[in-house]
């Protein structure tokens, strides 16, 4: 969370607070002072989380690599267009709004990962960096789609926890469900008591 509010260009001093958590002190104070884990966990933490990070950044490039594989077949683009595209033609095949989305998502994870972002560079391999030929793309969306459903499934999951921890349901607004335009959650992590239904949505008492 750190990072992503660290890019926007108007952020300066950035708080984070965890809340519910048996370590909150800690998380919220090394969270927003830029600590390592080790640096907050002195006593505990033998080791980083730069393997788990790496994990969840890989599966994030898979997951919004097939958005943007199918996003553009289902524009008439074939897998032998997709195995040779670069990086500067995929640049020209969005040019929608929802196209843009898709590939400036897309784009992130693949800078978050220090994947070669010249021009001239295919723009679509797999998360090793390996290129997918187009006899492979049928089997290599496959693994995608796999990918996909198992973090959805997570997702599900903790939807279903934060329901009956803190009354939070998915169209409160938590997730950004694709193809939704996710609301304003910054307090949708109050206590279920302290939040009414009112006539205009959901506010607090006082």
């Amino acid at each position: 969370m750190r990072e992503a509010i660290a890019h926007l260009p108007w952020s300066s001093e950035i708080r984070i607070q965890l809340l519910d958590h048996f370590t909150s002190a800690e998380v919220s104070s090394g969270a927003s002072s830029g600590r390592s884990f080790q640096q907050s966990f002195p006593a505990e933490a033998e080791e980083e989380l730069e393997g788990i990070r790496l994990l969840f950044r890989r599966k994030s490039f898979q997951k919004r690599q097939e958005k943007l594989l199918r996003y553009l077949l289902d524009r008439g683009h074939t897998s032998d267009d997709l195995s040779e595209m670069t990086m500067a033609t995929l640049e020209r095949c969005c040019l929608e709004p929802e196209g843009r989305a898709v590939h400036r998502g897309y784009l992130q994870v693949r800078t978050a990962l220090g994947f070669d972002e010249r021009p001239s560079t295919r723009a679509f391999h797999d998360v090793d960096g390996r290129n997918v030929n187009a006899s492979q793309f049928v089997e290599y969306l496959m693994q995608l789609r796999r990918v996909r459903l198992n973090t959805e499934f997570n997702a599900t999951i903790c939807r279903g926890l934060l329901e009956v921890r803190y009354g939070v349901r998915q169209d409160d607004g938590l997730v950004q469900i694709e193809r939704v335009v996710a609301r304003d959650t910054s307090t949708a992590f109050k206590p279920a008591e302290q939040r009414v239904q009112g006539e205009s949505g959901i506010r607090y008492r006082e």
